[in-house]
């Protein structure tokens, strides 16, 4: 018969294996990223959008200056 004292134990911090805190503050660092970067494409698109409008605002007066002009 085996003597239970033989059996090597491995738990979890033994084989590498993250805690349950290490394994939430894990999950938090790739959520701030990826706020961070929805962040930054909510920068992005907003200049976009100041752009767009910038650019329809200059071709409605170029409109109107046409039909006045006709």
């Amino acid at each position: 018969m085996t003597d239970p004292t033989d059996i090597p134990e491995n738990s979890p911090f033994d084989l590498g294996m993250r805690t349950v805190l290490e394994s939430y503050q894990h999950q938090c660092l790739m959520l701030l990223d990826e706020l961070h970067e929805a962040w930054a494409d909510i920068r992005k698109l907003k200049g976009d959008a100041r752009t767009l409008v910038a650019m329809n605002d200059a071709l409605t007066a170029e409109l109107r200056a046409l039909k006045a002009a006709r």
